[in-house]
Order: C-alpha cells, then structure tokens, then sequence
C-alpha cells in the first residue's frame, strides 16, 4: 500500500503537471504498468497512477469552471 504522504504528494504532481498544460496522457504511470513482475507491484504502480491522475483531474475541473466563470 502506498503511503498517504506519497499519494499526496503524487497528486501534487498530477496538478502541477495540468496547471503547466500536460494532458493525462501524460501521466507518468501510465507506462511501464505491463513490464511489472508481480500483482504486488502492479497494484502499488496502479495506486500511484490514480493519485497522480486524481490530482490532474482536480486542476482540470478549476480550471473549467474559473475559464467558464470569466467567460459569462
């Protein structure tokens, strides 16, 4: 199980990385998933995905909503 400090602070990235104009195709996790040996390792690889996508995904939705905001 991954940590609560490095989920945060993977969705810190994912923030980061949409505030900076990155898609979420560009979530690091999203490779290498298929070259991973054991169950294990893809479960805490697909945690981190998540976190990381979450964080994007929460960047995303503001800046819909503050762009539709000073467009009305």
């Amino acid at each position: 199980m991954v940590s609560v400090e490095v989920i945060v602070e993977l969705q810190e990235r994912g923030a980061e990385a949409r505030a900076r104009g990155a898609g979420w195709e560009e979530n690091p996790f999203l490779r290498i998933v298929a070259l991973l040996g054991t169950f294990d390792q893809a479960n805490h690889w697909e945690e981190k995905r998540q976190a990381w996508q979450f964080g994007w995904a929460i960047e995303n939705a503001y800046r819909i909503a503050y762009f539709d905001d000073r467009a009305s």
